[in-house]
């Protein structure tokens, strides 16, 4: 049964009173997934972009378990959310810890070799 309803306006509304929501939705898949998006975005920053993706994945595994045992919320954006936050922490650690293992250490000299020129050391210190 459908009734109308007067807004005060002079419009109506057509209301049926028989739909309640009683099912509410958790929104934890699609924040994972936003959030993934945006440490996608900040791979160059790794000192945000880690515990913002590791968030994501965090509430991208709430809202697949929240789907799975109360069948509320949507499977879906929780597991494109956990797929694309673990893409994106992955990266994240990629950035953050690459320079560590590329960057030559201080006592490191190249050694470049020249045939036709002999190696001339540095000069020495200058002592008085």
């Amino acid at each position: 049964m459908r009734t109308r309803q007067h807004n005060g306006g002079g419009s109506e509304a057509i209301v049926n009173p028989n739909t309640e929501q009683t099912d509410r939705e958790l929104p934890l898949g699609l924040a994972s997934l936003i959030l993934a998006m945006i440490g996608l975005v900040l791979f160059f920053l790794p000192i945000l972009g880690i515990p913002i993706s590791a968030i994501a994945l965090i509430a991208g595994g709430a809202g697949w378990m929240v789907s799975m045992i109360w069948k509320i919320g949507s499977l879906r954006w929780a597991v494109g959310g956990m797929a694309l936050s673990a893409l994106a922490l992955s990266l994240n650690l990629a950035i953050a810890y690459a320079p560590a293992t590329d960057i030559p250490s201080r006592g490191f000299v190249p050694v470049l070799a020249v045939p036709d020129r002999p190696y001339i050391p540095p000069p020495s210190r200058f002592d008085y």
